[in-house]
């Protein structure tokens, strides 16, 4: 029986590395390392040749990493900033072929980081509001319940007080 339910605890989580938060964050490094070498290969300069390809990719692959590890110690995951970088890289080719720009390459980037960037935190956003207001309507479910069994059953002194 043990086996039955560790075998589906973990047809579910396929795509983690490991069980619960560490398997998140470490697909969100690995997520944000990926996204920090094509950001940094794409704003090198076009002349610069291999090495300017090279170390554009690497200061990516140094810098976007500690976002992925934030990102994903906030709850994070992988598919939300990968869909919100596919949506920059559609904004990123919609108005650069509608602006007439010979050079898309800094655009895409700063747009597919734009785009990973929200991924990562607006669905934390509503997710977090969505919570929220669910515990205001529960305390406003309790407080009305109580409001209306203080009125409807029970008789009040004079003084104030409340006799069952």
């Amino acid at each position: 029986m043990k086996l039955a339910s560790y075998a589906n605890s973990m047809s579910q989580r396929i795509l983690y590395f490991g069980r619960g938060r560490a398997g998140q964050v470490a697909n969100m490094v690995l997520l944000w390392l990926g996204l920090g070498a094509l950001v940094g290969t794409l704003s090198a300069p076009p002349d610069g040749g291999m090495i300017s390809l090279v170390s554009g990719a690497m200061a990516g692959m140094i810098v976007l990493p500690g976002f992925g590890a934030m990102f994903g110690l906030l709850g994070a995951r992988w598919w939300e900033p990968l869909l919100g970088a596919a949506c920059g890289l559609v904004t990123s080719f919609t108005f650069g072929f509608l602006n007439g720009s010979t050079r898309l390459g800094p655009n895409i980037g700063l747009y597919l980081l734009f785009g990973a960037f929200a991924g990562s935190t607006l669905p934390q956003a509503y997710r977090l509001n969505i919570w929220l207001a669910r515990q205001a309507l529960s305390r406003f479910r309790s407080f009305r319940t109580d409001e209306v069994g203080a009125s409807s059953g029970s008789a009040a002194s004079g003084e104030g007080v409340i006799n069952p």
